[in-house]
């Protein structure tokens, strides 16, 4: 027989071993950070009893690799980056599962200009002003959907001085 007519050997698929709420758990939390409630959630999804994905959960903690608060600050920090507004980053925190209180402080201990963020946005998608009427209301309604309060939006809408 030639090289080309023999039989390929077909791959043994290795068994997964059952896991632990705890490895899985571990497992999730080296790829991203995650709120205890969102942890809690997916590993009850995943057919844990919510006796061992609280008990897993409350390990993790107790151990230091799990934090709300780095979730917090992680959620500030992509929040940042796609030029969310205060407001759109604590709805997202909130849904989550984070306390308000503990995100509004890691938002009031951040060091990010929001008023300078959310001009940056408005001009990345609407160039540099002055706008017409028409844009002004299409940058204010961008912005607070970005997560910004009014006043501001308006503000840079108008090609005001949002300091003022």
């Amino acid at each position: 027989m030639s090289e080309e007519n023999q039989p390929v050997p077909e791959k043994k698929k290795k068994k997964r071993q059952p896991q632990s709420a705890l490895s899985r758990a571990a497992w999730l939390l080296g790829r991203r950070e995650y709120s205890k409630k969102e942890l809690y959630e997916y590993l009850v999804r995943k057919e844990f009893s919510p006796e061992e994905s609280q008990k897993a959960v409350d390990y993790l903690s107790e151990k230091g690799y799990q934090s709300d608060e780095r979730t917090a600050r992680m959620l500030l920090n992509s929040g940042s980056a796609r030029s969310y507004g205060p407001s759109r980053i604590l709805a997202n925190a909130r849904q989550k599962g984070l306390s308000a209180e503990m995100v509004e402080g890691v938002l009031d201990n951040a060091e990010c200009d929001w008023i300078e963020q959310a001009r940056k946005a408005a001009c990345r998608k609407y160039g540099e002003g002055p706008y017409t009427y028409d844009i002004q209301v299409k940058v204010a309604g961008f912005l607070a959907r970005k997560g910004y309060n009014l006043d501001v939006c308006w503000k840079i809408a108008k090609n005001q001085n949002a300091d003022e």
